[in-house]
């Protein structure tokens, strides 16, 4: 067997390897590798007759190791059972070409096995290998074909053909890589018993010529695998190690290919570039990528990989759990053969599924599960430590009659309290106490994750509302325009607002009602607790008045006398009130009843003399109007 490296290129993929065997001798009906000649360098000595092709160099450069086939030229083998395959059996052809430049004829049989017919355009051919416009095609017959998608540079670059069938299902390569495929089960080879297989024309009929180089011809009675394929269109080489790989879900790889000066990977899915020697692969399905390299002279090569995608482990752990400190909790996970767990701390085994945890503090246990494709993943399960439980209630408490307190006990998962009738409700941490007496509360309070349980108790204290008391002056009437309201029992009051009060917020306001009305008091003891109370404060016409009007002031500063106005003239309800000096100025005026003059005009003191009053008022006993002279005395 002569050496075939690739003359136009040669490159290799290099990655973390998986070996696989290739056996091409398996299954070979034919193999002419030209070397001086045609003959079958296979088992069944198919040995090839030669018509006008020459001897030429091989895509190697080795000298008599190929044919030339000038257009009216042809290689015939002698009939053979061995390659009259049936339409339910498989075979596998593999060639290669080298085709010449301006061929005007576009379809150029390669390997053909068809029956003599006077007209070649009609003759079927059983099954073979074509090129068609400068392209591979293969299959049976015309209308039944594949047609490859790489076009060939003529008389420069060396391909591969391979094509292979299988009870119906057809595949062409080119370089090793699949360009066309037909599985539609219907589309079956022709079997007539007696035709022969050319190379370089269509079978035992004249046409289709073939115009260049051909070497290494081999035909199988098998499907060729990938691996196969790929080492006939790189080396002839009986078997070679291929560079396929496994990964697991979610990883990546450098992928690196050699020998061109320009490289295309595909698919691109999952690469990092498809235009570069050396890409990322992160695939995320097993995935086989194809590298196709141009060297300078146009010519390409392609070579590829199997990238397996392995599953990462399924992992399944144990649930979080909330669990008592210092207890023992088993822990579980399962989805692989290898398990690790971290921190190792506190675990009976550290690399088993199901270590055993002493809950010392919270902790967050990480389990790393690897599967028996070694792969990994990971998963986790916290044990959260529940401290050995304190308990608490909250401290006694006042409450005022009819009113309620919140009572609040702490450090447990179920609480119980007695006695439960003045409670909204027994079972809750935090129940609303509404007793009619002081009242001493127990809770029953337990843990049920460290199971401990114990009774606290505390007290509310019921204090009754404050005792009221409440005194007016009197009542209103035609002498007197008001009423001092006191009230006892408390330490803060607050009247109900009404705007005659002198002020609702102290125990004795003053009231200057125009009509009869009830003033209410909330009173607030030391205690907190409040009551409330009311005082009616009349108003009436009675106790009628000479509306007196003093005669004279003295404003003085003494406190006695010292500011001149009305009194006892009761409810005043309008009051036009005006002063006037002996030259007819005006040197006081005002609105309301309880205003006074303090012998002043514009904040200066007027000289002691006698002053003209002028009084119109509205009253509820009546219109009053009163015009007089008074004396100022200093």
């Amino acid at each position: 067997m002569k050496k075939t490296l690739f003359a136009c290129l040669l490159f290799a993929v290099s990655i973390l390897q998986v070996t696989a065997q290739i056996n091409l001798a398996q299954g070979l009906v034919s193999y002419h590798p030209f070397t001086g000649n045609a003959n079958d360098a296979g088992p069944n000595a198919i040995h090839g007759n030669v018509s006008n092709a020459t001897l030429t160099s091989d895509r190697n450069g080795n000298a008599n190791s190929a044919y030339y086939f000038n257009g009216n030229a042809f290689i015939d083998l002698p009939y053979n059972n061995a390659y009259s395959f049936s339409p339910q059996g498989t075979f596998s052809i593999s060639v290669w070409v080298l085709p010449d430049q301006n061929n005007t004829w576009p379809a150029q049989a390669v390997v053909v096995k068809a029956p003599l017919h006077t007209d070649f355009n009609m003759s079927a051919w059983n099954y073979g290998t074509y090129i068609f416009s400068y392209k591979a095609m293969s299959g049976y017959a015309y209308n039944h074909i594949l047609n490859g998608s790489t076009t060939f540079v003529q008389n420069l670059c060396w391909y591969n053909i391979t094509s292979t069938y299988d009870n119906g299902k057809w595949h062409l390569y080119v370089n090793g890589r699949l360009e066309d495929q037909n599985l539609s089960q219907t589309n079956f080879i022709l079997q007539d018993g007696f035709s022969r297989i050319f190379f370089g024309k269509k079978g035992e009929s004249n046409g289709d010529w073939y115009q260049g180089k051909m070497d290494e011809v081999r035909i199988y009675n098998r499907v060729l695998n990938q691996q196969e394929i790929d080492s006939l269109a790189h080396t002839a080489a009986g078997t070679k190690t291929v560079n396929d790989l496994s990964l697991c879900e979610g990883e990546s790889v450098q992928l690196s290919a050699s020998g061109a000066n320009s490289y295309s990977w595909s698919p691109a899915t999952g690469l990092s570039n498809s235009s570069v020697a050396n890409p990322v692969a992160s695939p995320t399905a097993t995935t086989r990528y194809f590298v196709t390299g141009a060297d300078a002279a146009g010519c390409t090569s392609t070579d590829n990989l199997l990238i397996t995608v392995n599953p990462t482990p399924v992992v399944s752990v144990s649930n979080d759990s909330l669990v008592c400190e210092n207890s023992i909790v088993p822990l579980n996970a399962t989805g692989g053969i290898q398990y690790s767990w971290l921190p190792s701390a506190g675990l009976s085994n550290s690399n088993i599924a199901n270590p055993v945890a002493t809950a010392v503090a919270t902790t967050k246990y990480v389990v790393t599960v690897t599967n028996n494709n070694g792969c990994t993943a990971k998963d986790s399960v916290v044990l959260s430590v529940r401290k050995s439980p304190v308990f608490d209630i909250s401290p006694a408490a006042d409450a005022c009659i009819k009113k309620s307190a919140q009572l609040t006990a702490s450090g447990g998962d179920i609480y119980l309290w007695t006695p439960g009738t003045s409670l909204n409700n027994p079972a809750l941490f935090n129940p609303i106490a509404s007793p009619v007496v002081t009242t001493i509360y127990s809770v029953t309070i337990t843990d049920t994750i460290c199971r401990v349980t114990n009774t606290l108790s505390t007290q509310v204290k019921i204090w009754p509302a404050p005792g009221i008391s409440i005194q007016k002056t009197g009542d209103v009437d035609c002498s007197n325009g008001s009423s001092q309201l006191t009230a006892a029992g408390g330490i803060t009051y607050s009247w109900q607002a009404d705007p005659t009060l002198s002020n609702p917020d102290i125990a004795n306001p003053v009231a200057s009602p125009t009509a009869t009305t009830t003033y209410f008091v909330n009173v607030t003891d030391q205690h907190g607790c409040t009551n409330s109370d009311s005082v009616i404060v009349y108003v009436t016409t009675d106790n009628r008045s000479g509306y007196y009007i003093p005669t004279a002031f003295t404003p003085n500063n003494d406190g006695v006398n010292d500011c001149y106005g009305i009194r006892y003239w009761g409810s005043v309800n309008e009051i036009d009130f005006s002063i006037y000096n002996r030259w007819g100025q005006r040197v006081f005026h005002a609105k309301r009843a309880d205003a006074c003059w303090d012998g002043k005009l514009n904040g200066i003191a007027q000289d002691a003399a006698v002053y003209v009053y002028v009084i119109k008022a509205k009253t509820n006993c009546g219109d009053v109007f009163r015009k007089g002279t008074m004396v100022m005395i200093r």
